[in-house]
């Protein structure tokens, strides 16, 4: 082979490089569609070794698929209170809510949750995502968390370690 189609070949396997490059998708994976408004209720459970509580919220979703990487944004209004709601979604239809209420964790923000148990520290509260599943037309998502809530007993105030469990349903 000469110097010229030495030249040729490396330049061929240059464009061709080139071109992959940029034919990547970065969008990545097509994913199941979960954009419009969805009615949804959250089921929260609490518990500790003071009390067992459960309470039921209903909330309205607005999501959008953002085309990026199966990431979905939107918001969730709970009463009068709104906020971030948003995750990732994958190919099979599994997801996980990453993004509920004020950054940085998940379900910390959420007024309607801090209200509702005035008495418990969410600065310390300790969550990841909430997993979950889209099946058509209903989305339902999962997720167990843990705070200290503070209770006064004989005379002195004592903070217990709190499990609270919250279950997404909402059909669109």
């Amino acid at each position: 082979m000469n110097a010229c189609s030495a030249d040729r070949a490396l330049a061929l396997a240059l464009a061709l490089a080139v071109t992959a490059c940029v034919a990547y998708d970065t969008a990545g994976p097509q994913v199941p569609a979960l954009d419009g408004v969805w009615q949804a209720r959250i089921e929260v459970a609490f518990e500790n070794q003071a009390e067992v509580r459960r309470d039921s919220l209903r909330a309205e979703l607005t999501l959008r698929d953002t085309h990026y990487r199966g990431r979905f944004a939107g918001s969730y209004q709970i009463g009068t209170e709104s906020g971030v709601f948003g995750g990732v979604i994958r190919p099979e239809g599994t997801l996980v809510v990453d993004q509920f209420g004020a950054p940085p964790q998940p379900i910390a923000a959420v007024d309607t949750l801090r209200h509702l148990y005035a008495w418990c520290d969410f600065t310390r509260f300790g969550t990841g995502g909430l997993a979950g599943r889209l099946n058509a037309d209903t989305v339902a998502a999962d997720g167990t968390a843990s705070l200290y809530c503070f209770y006064s007993q004989y005379g002195q105030e004592v903070q217990l370690p709190t499990t609270l469990t919250l279950h997404i349903r909402a059909v669109r």
